[in-house]
């Protein structure tokens, strides 16, 4: 059977279109009390690995795949076997959610915004490093922290909480913690602790950048000087599934005390050719900024060209981040 046909003169068609454009307008428009629609900010996951899952506003638990964007109102989840990663802003913002953790976002309103501020660690352990323009808060039911320019990490149970601060410093209650610093808090109360290296949670993801730490490289000995170290860590921070390990060439050992003009160069970064390809054209060109402000802003007296150096042994990228003024 043919679908009847309806013939409409063109000048009833326009009006029809304008009374339905009308009718469908959006109603911020057309009512002096409707409540602007926020713009949420959200995060992209960069990794994710086993049972990541997440559970948007309202929804169910639903698997969780690179690529896909979270934000506030939503919650991930590991399982035993699973792990994930997001990252948000710029400079970048990393969360890392371990496994066996659940783990809640938070946002609040900036202007018609809803920016990603805090998340609730409810369960398990996240990892997060943040250089942003607001503040950020991880809490739990023992505990909240608040930092905008920090490297931390947070473990809850029914029990306890622990917080480990790397870099930087978070406020916690009337307190504040330092780089270095951790607590334990629990309802019979807090306990105080010194961080060492080998406490850093990044240490729960060798599986991921097995590569970058098995290789020799100098900024990763002991008698290396400290900034050394921390610049190699920050660069493959960036993105470790990409990242696969800096080559830092070292000058004036006998500086031991910190970083000094020429006593260390990067000469290369080695990229992991098959997770660059999967990446799209405008994260790979977020992830060179956000290498660059690294370079530019963290360490300036480091005054060089990059090399990315690929593992399939594809033609080199040249990267040039010497600072300027």
């Amino acid at each position: 059977m043919t679908r009847p046909r309806l013939y409409i003169p063109a000048a009833c068609g326009l009006l029809l279109l304008c009374v339905l454009g009308f009718a469908h307008s959006n109603p911020d428009t057309l009512t002096g009390d409707a409540t602007p629609r926020l713009l949420p900010e959200r995060g992209l996951v960069t990794f994710a690995e086993g049972s990541a899952q997440v559970r948007r506003s309202g929804g169910n638990w639903e698997p969780l795949y690179v690529g896909d964007r979270v934000g506030p109102t939503d919650s991930l989840r590991s399982l035993k076997t699973g792990r994930s990663e997001i990252s948000w802003g710029n400079p970048k913002c990393v969360l890392r959610v371990e496994s066996e953790s659940v783990v809640a976002l938070d946002g609040a309103v900036a202007g018609n915004r809803l920016v990603l501020v805090g998340a609730r660690v409810n369960q398990g352990a996240v990892w997060a490093k943040v250089i942003g323009e607001h503040a950020f808060r991880l809490s739990t039911e023992h505990i909240r922290a608040s930092f905008d320019q920090a490297t931390l990490s947070m473990r809850s149970d029914r029990k306890k909480t622990r917080l480990a601060v790397y870099q930087g410093q978070a406020n916690v209650g009337a307190g504040v913690l330092y780089g270095g610093q951790g607590m334990w808090v629990a309802e019979s109360g807090t306990e105080t602790f010194a961080v060492g290296p080998e406490d850093d949670l990044r240490d729960g993801w060798h599986d991921i950048v097995k590569e970058a730490l098995v290789v020799s490289e100098p900024a990763a000995r002991s008698d290396a000087p400290q900034e050394a170290r921390t610049l190699t860590r920050d660069v493959r921070d960036l993105s470790p599934e990409i990242y696969l390990g800096v080559e830092v060439e070292l000058t004036r050992l006998e500086e031991k005390t910190g970083f000094v003009a020429e006593a260390a160069r990067i000469r290369k970064i080695r990229v992991r050719s098959s997770r660059w390809d999967d990446m799209q054209p405008d994260r790979k060109v977020q992830l060179l900024k956000d290498t660059f402000y690294v370079l530019k802003e963290r360490y300036p007296q480091v005054l060089e060209t990059v090399v990315l150096e690929f593992d399939d042994n594809r033609p080199r990228l040249v990267l040039k981040y010497a600072a300027t003024g």
